[in-house]
This record gives structure tokens, C-alpha cells and sequence, in this order.
């Protein structure tokens, strides 16, 4: 049996409102293979935050900046890789150890920052920063169960 392996790339210039485009893609790039709403619905919230941090934290909002997503769909989960121009010294266990709490959240020093990545960890199966011919992305690993609570192959 041949397993269906498929990707789709787009660019982006980075000025906010170009995330909705990313979606756009991302939901024609899905349909074909007939994922769970709920499991879509997750899967556009993640790529709405990786395209909003790679505009802000990697190209500063500079619209001559582009940012890339890409998606590739293989037998059993989805990569999400979404490219900036930022730097890739990133440590993903300072990120996770900085995410704010509720609780910070009332306090005097209230720290409003850091929310996006940690409402990355809580969707997806996994996520770390990369570099690849000089450009960092951040990369999302999710799980795709079929309908039935198994795991599905792309293309089924």
C-alpha cells in the first residue's frame, strides 16, 4: 500500500490580516481529506498564532518581510512549519518556563505576553523552533485521529 504524502507552501507579506489568508489555504489544503471540524478548528487557531508570532517576533511587522507556511500532511499527522526572518537561538524550555498563569494574569505586574505559544502547547501534539537555510520556523506536529477515534492516513 502506497501512503498518500502531500504539502502546500505559500508566502505571506507581513502586515496582520495576511493570517486569514494562511487559514484560507490551509482550510482548501484540508478538505480533501475530510478531518474532524473540531480538529480543523484547532488546527486553524494554531496556524492563526504562528503566522501573528512569525509577523511580530521574527520580521517586526516589516511588510518587505515575508513569512511562509507551509503544511504537509503525511500518513498519520500534520506538520505545520511557518517561516520568519527572526533569529533561531530560541529556547523552547525558557518559552514554557516564562508562559504567564491565570493567576499572573490579575496580579499588579500583570505580564500580557506569551499567551500564543502556550495556547500552541495546549492544541498540539508537539512544537520546537527549527532553522533551515538560514530562516527559523516554528514547527507543530498534530495528530490527525480518524472519525471513529483511530488514526487516520492522509488521504483516506
Amino acid at each position: 500500500m502506497q501512503h498518500a504524502h502531500t504539502h502546500v507552501y505559500g508566502t505571506f507579506p507581513s502586515r496582520l490580516g495576511t493570517e486569514k489568508l494562511a487559514l484560507v489555504m490551509a482550510e482548501r489544503f484540508l478538505a480533501p481529506f475530510h478531518i474532524d471540524e473540531e480538529i480543523v478548528s484547532d488546527i486553524k487557531t494554531i496556524l492563526a498564532e504562528c503566522c501573528l508570532n512569525a509577523m511580530e517576533h521574527g520580521n517586526a511587522f516589516d511588510p518587505l518581510c515575508d513569512y511562509a507556511v507551509e503544511l504537509e500532511l503525511e500518513m498519520k499527522e500534520l506538520l505545520i512549519r511557518v517561516f520568519n526572518s527572526g533569529t533561531s537561538n530560541i529556547d523552547k524550555d525558557e518559552v514554557i518556563n516564562a508562559f504567564p498563569t491565570i493567576e499572573s494574569a490579575f496580579s499588579e505586574n500583570s505580564r500580557t505576553r506569551g499567551w500564543g505559544l502556550q495556547l500552541i502547547d495546549q492544541l498540539a501534539n508537539n512544537w520546537e523552533f527549527c532553522t533551515r537555510q538560514g530562516r527559523t520556523f516554528l514547527e507543530v506536529q498534530v495528530k490527525i485521529p480518524n472519525r471513529n477515534g483511530g488514526e487516520r492516513l492522509a488521504g483516506q
